[in-house]
């Protein structure tokens, strides 16, 4: 079996095969740190769901209980900046009307 073959195999391989590529992996380092590696980024996998699982419980307690939910923390700093660009658009936009409507008023007299 080549590595291509096998690499396709990995993380776990089909039982059909497992035998191939159980003997390819004892004969090929490369293919061997390919199926830890893999195997390493399914376990930090789990281990983002597992914690996301209990964020959520935690979340949906405090929201069943009426209070403060964990996740409120300061807005991001480019959220920050966001609202303070919208608040800076309208109030330009504002001036703007404000400014039509007068020159509107003056120029009809």
């Amino acid at each position: 079996m080549t590595c291509a073959e096998t690499r396709r195999q990995l993380p776990e391989p089909e039982p059909a095969r497992l035998a191939q590529v159980e003997e390819h992996l004892a004969l090929c380092p490369p293919c061997r740190g390919e199926q830890e590696a893999l195997r390493e980024v399914d376990r930090r996998i789990e281990q983002l769901g597992q914690h996301r699982l209990r964020l959520a419980d935690k979340v949906l307690d405090a929201a069943l209980q009426g209070g403060v939910l964990p996740l409120d923390r300061p807005a991001p700093l480019a959220l920050q900046r966001m609202r303070r660009a919208l608040w800076l658009g309208a109030a330009v936009f504002g001036v703007l009307c404000l400014f039509l409507m007068l020159w509107s008023f003056f120029r009809l007299r």
